[in-house]
């Protein structure tokens, strides 16, 4: 019985995974919109050639940054220029779940939770 429950959890739980290139469809074109804490927000205009914008908002002064961006699997990586949104200016990967208009890029319970919209708010 163990067996059947464990097989039925992991045919629900890949069911509703996108592939990559229907992941990158439909970040494609789309702004991410993450509101912190206070005056603190973040965001990421991803274009469908492959490159963006990623701003950063704290204290009131945005700091935009020319960034790239792919899919890797169910995952989102970017890359901006070292000392701004990557400190390091590697490539960083981190996996997206979306579901309608809301976005959450992280594992569980750590991520960031968001809004997928088609202009900056």
């Amino acid at each position: 019985m163990r067996g059947i429950a464990a097989l039925i959890v992991a045919l629900l739980s890949t069911s509703g995974a996108a592939s990559a290139s229907d992941l990158r469809a439909q970040l494609s074109g789309k702004v991410l919109y993450f509101e912190g804490r206070g005056e603190e927000t973040i965001l990421f205009s991803l274009n469908p050639d492959g490159t963006g914008i990623g701003q950063e908002t704290r204290g009131g002064r945005p700091r935009p940054e020319a960034i790239r961006w792919r899919v890797k699997g169910p995952r989102l990586c970017i890359k901006g220029k070292p000392g701004g949104m990557s400190a390091s200016g590697r490539e960083e990967c981190v996996l997206v779940t979306l579901r309608g208009n809301r976005v959450k890029l992280g594992p569980k319970g750590n991520g960031l939770e968001g809004v997928l919209t088609t202009r900056k708010k």
